[in-house]
């Protein structure tokens, strides 16, 4: 296992880290039927070098305590807290108050029967996220958490413009940001140019979802398949992703579920022999990355100067679900994400002023009421052959 270094330097990581209750978990990509296969394999990667976990969104199940019972069960074995960094989110999506922050945190420590924390990062935080992060005074009341040693260190988990960075790191010497990284993200915010500003503010960097809720590893475009045949070095899919993650040397480590033991034993090993990608390999990947960006209807990069929407509705945001939906032949994820952000409680009024600020002219109101007869429910009429 390769490590380095997170923190300030006083922390090395393993290069692949493991999570629990991930996205695909929640969403149902990853079977949630094999959880006891999942954390056996969590087990069994902590057994060979991986020495951080993410606790992930235990938040958005049904019914958490059936699967966190068994995680406090496995993080009271002997030796487990001595080898392991925890990691845990916690989400400021929709309108909280600062009582739901101490309530999920209180949650999160009676459930696993922790004391305290390695590190906590507030989850998805984006401008406008991160202003009602501050109207809350929700950093005072984390930073009074690691006070009281409920909490070692704070970090953020971060989806929006790098430029929405420096307000963040202005306000507090945060240790490490958590960004969602795969392949298909180094042209979308924060991308690459989020990773170059969160080292410049000599912080760490440490991403998840490098398979894209694991949609990379399924019902591949058959040109993406070729692809991935031709190239000189015969790899999975997984790894081919990991790699590319790894090629970035400013990052840290990349959390991932794991499905079973098998693929804890894969990926492990994929760490193990971890070296950097020739130019080769990159042309295979831009040529991938190419095959599933055609696939995209609308050309938005949400660099959000249609906004404000009159009715404060986030047309970029929920464009950016629609093309991912169309990218990756799912509407699953986009879905969630849709609810959890709360985009389904806004109705669009058609005024079209996102289309007419876009300096791009896309056609960003269609975008959205094509996002919302999808992800309410309603029957999705002919949105495929708009053009951009």
């Amino acid at each position: 296992m390769k490590y380095r270094s997170l923190g300030n330097g006083n922390f090395d990581i393993s290069i692949l880290s493991g999570g629990l209750f991930q996205l695909d978990f929640v969403t149902g990509k990853l079977d949630q039927s094999g959880f006891d296969e999942q954390l056996e394999a969590i087990r069994f990667a902590a057994a060979n070098g991986v020495n951080a976990i993410n606790l992930g969104f235990p938040f958005y199940l049904d019914d958490p305590s059936r699967y966190v019972a068994k995680v406090k069960g496995f993080l009271a074995e002997p030796g487990v807290r001595d080898r392991l960094k925890l990691f845990i989110n916690l989400p400021v999506t929709g309108n909280p108050e600062l009582g739901d922050f101490e309530q999920r945190l209180s949650e999160l420590h009676e459930w696993f029967g922790i004391e305290t924390f390695d590190f906590c990062l507030i989850e998805d935080i984006e401008r406008f996220g991160w202003i009602r992060f501050e109207t809350l005074g929700v950093l005072d009341w984390a930073v009074e958490k690691v006070k009281a040693g409920q909490v070692e260190r704070l970090g953020f988990d971060f989806r929006d413009d790098c430029f929405f960075l420096k307000n963040i790191f202005d306000a507090y010497p945060w240790e490490v940001a958590q960004f969602r990284y795969s392949f298909m993200d180094s042209t979308l915010h924060p991308g690459f140019s989020g990773i170059d500003y969160v080292t410049d503010a000599k912080a760490s960097l440490v991403v998840t979802d490098p398979f894209k809720t694991r949609r990379l590893l399924s019902e591949v475009p058959e040109a993406a398949q070729s692809l991935w045949a031709d190239s000189k070095v015969k790899r999975s899919i997984a790894e081919w992703c990991l790699l590319w993650v790894w090629n970035h040397e400013q990052i840290s480590s990349v959390f991932t579920s794991f499905k079973d033991v098998n693929e804890a034993k894969q990926f492990t090993e994929y760490a193990d022999r971890q070296e950097p990608l020739n130019m080769f390999d990159e042309i295979t990947i831009n040529k991938v990355i190419d095959v599933y960006k055609k696939k995209r209807v609308f050309g938005c990069t949400e660099c959000r100067c249609c906004m404000p929407c009159p009715i404060d509705m986030d047309s970029p945001g929920i464009t950016a679900l629609y093309n991912d939906y169309l990218m990756y032949n799912d509407d699953d994820v986009p879905r969630f994400l849709y609810g959890i952000r709360g985009f389904g409680t806004i109705s669009c009024k058609g005024c079209g002023i996102c289309s007419k600020h876009c300096p791009r002219r896309y056609k960003l109101m269609e975008a959205v009421q094509l996002s919302q007869e999808l992800f309410n429910n309603k029957l999705l009429k002919g949105g495929q052959n708009e053009a951009t």
